[in-house]
C-alpha cells in the first residue's frame, strides 16, 4: 500500500517536492472492485494486514469502505499537479489506475509527469535493478 500512502502523504504535505509512485493501488475504488471479482481478493489483504500489528483484513477493508473517496487517489490531483511525479506501472491489477492518474495529472496541467512501464510483477522482482535506474534517471531530470 506504499504507492497510495506515498501519493497521499506528498498531496497534504507541501514541503515534499516530489514522489515516486511505485504500482500504487487506488484503494478506493480498487477495494470495492477487486471485492466483487477477484477470488484472492481477501487472501491479498490478510497479508497486507499480517504486516501491520493491531488490525485484520475485515478492519482495513471497513475503513477503506467507511470514506473511499478519502482512498481514492484521484481525489490528491489537485494537490499534486504542480510537483513532479514519476509512476512506475508493471503488469498487475494497477496499471489502469496509474494510467488514469497520470492522465489525471496532465489534464490538470502537470508537465512534470513522467510515466514507465515495465513487464514485471508488483513488486518488480525481476527489474529491481532497472527500477532503481529509473528512479535515478528521473531524479537527474527534476531541478527546484
Amino acid at each position: 500500500m506504499g504507492g497510495f500512502v506515498a501519493a497521499h502523504a506528498t498531496a497534504h504535505e507541501p514541503k515534499v517536492f516530489g514522489v515516486v509512485l511505485i504500482s500504487a493501488a487506488n484503494l478506493g475504488p480498487a477495494s470495492a472492485r477487486q471485492r466483487a471479482s477477484d477470488p484472492e481478493f481477501w487472501g491479498r489483504w490478510n497479508d497486507n494486514a499480517s504486516r501491520l500489528v493491531g488490525t485484520t483484513a475485515q478492519q482495513l477493508v471497513g475503513e477503506v469502505d467507511s470514506d473511499p473517496a478519502k482512498w481514492n487517489y484521484m481525489n490528491c490531483v489537485p494537490l499534486l499537479k504542480g510537483r513532479p511525479i514519476l509512476v512506475l506501472e508493471a503488469d498487475d491489477r494497477n496499471t489502469s489506475d496509474n494510467q488514469a492518474l497520470v492522465e489525471a495529472l496532465r489534464k490538470a496541467g502537470n508537465t512534470n509527469v513522467t510515466e514507465q512501464h515495465m513487464h514485471t510483477d508488483h513488486p518488480f522482482s525481476d527489474h529491481r535493478i532497472a527500477m532503481q535506474i529509473a528512479i535515478v534517471n528521473w531524479l537527474a531530470t527534476i531541478t527546484k
